[in-house]
């Protein structure tokens, strides 16, 4: 194998796989360097329709809308299932952009991956990189895999090492977000007679009691199958430990607190679990720095927040995308200016995410589970709310990029306690080249 390579990336999951077919795509030498073999679990598995473009680029989306099941929107209820607001993104995304998907991220990694190979990528499974040189111009991987030692130099890496989080780690740059320290538990379940939405393939998000900080996600990642997951405030796991004894409490408080919900405890009644708890902490956090003359942090290497809106994936691929974009010309006239701007734009993708995890955290400034306040699938009241509903759908469909610096003072505002309605302009914003967003009540299918 060659040891010599324009771009090194270290990981190969979904930010990785994207640069590294884009960049392969535009004539670089890439090399993906994957501390694990593929395919491995990993959870993650509701995608958001905003990935849809990227899909395009690389060459993909006719396999996933082979192999993955279809999500045409988001249902938010509370604990009780009494208030339960449908959002579908066929509201405000007009062409077939509208239907998103859910995956097993196993398969779903392992065919970014192997596309981003057949593009022209070397990829290096079951290979860790131990250590970064980056002092010198030409940058300095030290690499070992199962036949042993070696070391790989390039021009630039590429950190998509997610929560490994290498460079940042290695230089002491991550620090934590302590407003957002949470705990995931989550396991898959199969269902006799599918439910309704389940079979539509509308995610569902519960609201948990405020004291827990957290909710439960309900993701249909096949038509029998659905992930269950639980997020609750590390603080709040603390309190609730003492009330679970032995080695198993992990699972006991999963089950407790999952048919703590009335709509899982009903529709659980025809469903086995069929996997163990997975358990995933580290979850949210920041690097200091994120770029320099010769690497940067693509996904979750650099920031990762609290996924209740579905965001990681794309998140990540976008900033994969966006990067990828830039290298090429950034490799030959190495102007830091060029990064400069494009994690800019990153930066304030992350700062619109954030700021709707904080609404969402805030159920007294904007409950998403009350905002239409009713069970129909289909959203008939819909014209009733129809400027808080748009706004969101496009933020639930993840617009987080492009309008992102717009909607900082529809946060501001919002939380000084003003109307949707100031914002009823960007709610019927429509785009320059087709048109492409608009408001209307449709089905969600």
């Amino acid at each position: 194998m060659k040891k010599d390579f324009d771009i090194a990336i270290v990981g190969g999951g979904p930010a990785g796989s994207t640069a590294a077919n884009l960049l392969s795509q535009a004539g670089l030498s890439v090399i993906i360097l994957e501390k694990e073999q593929f395919p491995r679990p990993h959870v993650g598995e509701s995608l958001l329709p905003f990935c849809y473009d990227i899909f395009q680029k690389l060459g993909v989306l006719e396999e996933m809308e082979k192999r993955f099941s279809r999500k045409p929107g988001a249902i938010f209820c509370d604990k009780n299932n009494d208030a339960a607001t449908t959002y579908c993104f066929k509201h405000v995304v007009e062409n077939p952009k509208h239907l998103s998907f859910h995956v097993r991220r196993d398969e779903f990694d392992l065919m970014l991956l192997e596309t981003a190979e057949t593009k022209g990528a070397v990829v290096c499974q079951n290979t860790r990189v131990l250590n970064t040189n980056l002092n010198e111009d030409i940058a300095t991987l030290n690499c070992k895999s199962e036949k042993g030692s070696f070391d790989i130099r390039c021009k630039f890496v590429l950190d998509a090492s997610g929560r490994d989080g290498l460079i940042a780690r290695q230089n002491n740059w991550r620090t934590p977000s302590p407003d957002l320290d949470r705990i995931a538990f989550h396991s898959y379940w199969t269902f006799k007679t599918t439910p309704t939405d389940i079979k539509l393939g509308m995610i569902r998000i519960i609201y948990l009691d405020d004291e827990k900080k957290g909710w439960i996600w309900c993701i249909p990642v096949a038509e029998d199958k659905i992930s269950i997951g639980l997020v609750v405030d590390q603080k709040s796991l603390g309190q609730e430990r003492k009330k679970y004894k032995g080695s198993n409490w992990q699972q006991d408080f999963y089950m407790h607190e999952i048919f703590s919900s009335n709509y899982l405890k009903s529709e659980l009644a025809d469903a086995e679990r069929d996997d163990k708890i997975w358990v995933n902490g580290d979850y949210s956090y920041s690097s200091k720095t994120k770029y320099g003359t010769n690497f940067s942090m693509i996904g979750d290497s650099g920031q990762f927040i609290d996924p209740i809106f579905s965001s990681g994936v794309f998140i990540a691929m976008k900033s994969a995308e966006l990067v990828a974009e830039v290298l090429p010309n950034y490799l030959n006239s190495s102007d830091i200016k060029i990064l400069d701007k494009v994690y800019s734009t990153i930066s304030d993708g992350y700062e619109t995410v954030g700021e709707l995890i904080n609404l969402y955290y805030n159920p007294n400034i904007l409950d998403f589970s009350s905002v239409g306040n009713h069970n129909d699938i289909n959203n008939e009241r819909y014209d009733e709310f129809k400027s808080a509903y748009s706004l969101l759908h496009y933020l639930l469909a993840g617009d987080f990029f492009e309008r992102g610096h717009i909607y900082k003072n529809f946060f501001k505002e919002l939380k000084d306690g003003r109307k949707f309605e100031r914002w009823q302009n960007l709610v019927n914003w429509e785009s320059n080249e087709s048109g492409v967003f608009h408001s209307k009540n449709e089905n969600c299918l």
